[in-house]
């Protein structure tokens, strides 16, 4: 097997192997934009798998939980507002948040348009 690269001409298959087996899934990926890296590999010329690494945006905070609700839910709202400020100008669509489903801030936040995420999340620690 070979690991190089991906390059533009390998789109087309690409789009190809996304429309056959992941259309329904997720949308496909726009490879030229936010991913450090984005590579295939192919065994006698023929892609097997193309992927790479996608930078995404997190919002992370901290809140003082002895402040007044009222004072916490206007801080937050200024917090989603900054940070969707930035990630715009980032040409970012789209900021995830990590939170425990059950907590009062998965409440609110998906008050404010927050959606749970495609897929079951994973991680990996190196």
């Amino acid at each position: 097997m070979n690991v190089r690269a991906l390059q533009k001409i390998d789109i087309l298959e690409l789009r190809e192997l996304h429309d056959k087996y992941y259309k329904d899934e997720f949308r496909f990926p726009e490879f030229d934009k936010h991913f450090l890296n984005a590579f295939v590999i192919e065994d006698d010329n023929k892609i097997i798998t193309a992927g790479g690494v996608r930078v995404i945006p997190e919002i992370i905070t901290l809140t003082d939980k002895e402040a007044h609700a009222r004072k916490r839910k206007e801080a937050f709202e200024e917090l989603l507002r900054m940070s969707i400020f930035t990630i715009d100008n980032c040409g970012f669509r789209q900021v995830h948040a990590f939170v425990d489903p059950s907590n009062n801030w998965a409440k609110l936040m998906m008050k404010y348009g927050f959606k749970p995420i495609e897929g079951t999340g994973l991680v990996l620690s190196i």
